[in-house]
């Protein structure tokens, strides 16, 4: 429940922006979905799923550069809220990802897209346009 709950959740935010801006023309000048959305994204898949974040920080980790994982094991309330996401001090400085941190989110979401073809239909139609 938590997993479909989080990829519904993900999947929503690019449909929405999906919708807003391909619905009219639209100047392809940034990104589609914010920075700090994305961010929002990984630091909620991170707290929601610290063992699969773990697993995968551990593949792309390497001996200069090591992912931070999550402080706490246990599990989290289930609802995912992307657009009032509030930001600690921490995460207002980082507010990029890292391309590792990119790719543990983007390898975590395409795992969900292939175990079920009706999760995340816009994030899969987006990926390649972007």
């Amino acid at each position: 429940k938590k997993l479909e709950l989080f990829a519904d959740a993900v999947d929503n935010e690019y449909r929405k922006r999906f919708v807003e801006l391909y619905s009219k023309f639209a100047l392809m000048k940034d990104y589609l979905l914010a920075r700090n959305v994305i961010a929002q994204m990984y630091r909620d898949f991170r707290n929601k799923f610290p063992h699969t974040h773990a697993v995968l920080a551990l593949v792309v980790s390497s001996s200069s550069h090591r992912i931070e994982l999550a402080n706490q094991f246990s599990g989290l309330d289930s609802n995912v809220d992307f657009s009032d996401a509030e930001e600690t001090e921490h995460n207002q400085e980082q507010i990029d990802l890292d391309r590792r941190e990119r790719a543990i989110l983007e390898f975590f979401l395409a795992l969900i897209r292939i175990r079920s073809q009706k999760r995340l239909q816009f994030w899969s139609m987006i990926t390649p346009l972007g």
